[in-house]
């Protein structure tokens, strides 16, 4: 007759060929994973670095944008002051004419 022992000894031997049959197939299961997802990790970073290289560039469009504002800026500012200046002048000139011409029309 079957002890106890023996029981238990042929239980635990079940339950150990049946772990092991759950540990080979996972296993098995992630060497299929890692050879999956090693091609997809590997896409992602070549994607990575393309973004990466493509902001490198948007990036120095921005600055050259910048760098064009900031010079019509001061090209504005420029003509703004070249042409201020003498409009200026010749506005003053031409108010000091008209009142001299109001001055002698008015004595006459």
């Amino acid at each position: 007759m079957f002890t106890v022992q023996t029981v238990i000894a042929v239980a635990v031997s079940i339950i150990a060929v049946a772990i092991a049959a759950v540990m080979w197939q996972l296993f098995g299961i992630l060497g299929r994973v890692k050879q999956q997802i090693t091609p997809i990790l590997t896409n992602v970073e070549k994607t990575l670095e393309e973004v990466n290289q493509e902001l490198e560039r948007v990036n120095e469009i921005i600055k050259t944008g910048e760098s064009v504002v900031e010079k019509v800026n001061m090209t504005t500012k420029i003509a703004q002051q070249a042409v201020s200046s003498p409009l200026i002048k010749l506005v003053s000139v031409g108010a000091g004419i008209k009142k001299a011409y109001d001055s002698l029309t008015r004595r006459k």
